[in-house]
């Protein structure tokens, strides 16, 4: 836009700005929600590994302790109050 634009110029230059931006809109959209689904299954396989990884150390955790006679006068296998 120069200077010397008339009104109407400018007017229909904002127009065709909005025009095209709504034009495009859509289409971001459907982008964002395709980035998002991906990023989103990307980070949830990388949490499912994650907690994979956590619940066995749990699991060797309440195994160990499973067998540990912690008070005496208990069998190993008994089960104990944590």
């Amino acid at each position: 836009m120069s200077k010397n634009s008339s009104p109407l110029e400018v007017k229909s230059l904002k127009n065709a700005t909005v025009y095209k931006n709504r034009a495009i809109d859509p289409h971001n959209r459907l982008f964002a929600r395709r980035f998002s689904k991906k990023k989103l299954l990307k980070e949830s396989a990388l949490v499912a590994d994650d907690s994979m990884a956590v619940l066995g150390e749990f699991e060797k955790f309440e195994e160990s302790a499973f067998w540990k006679s912690p008070v005496s006068g208990q069998q190993k296998g008994d089960q104990h109050e944590f």
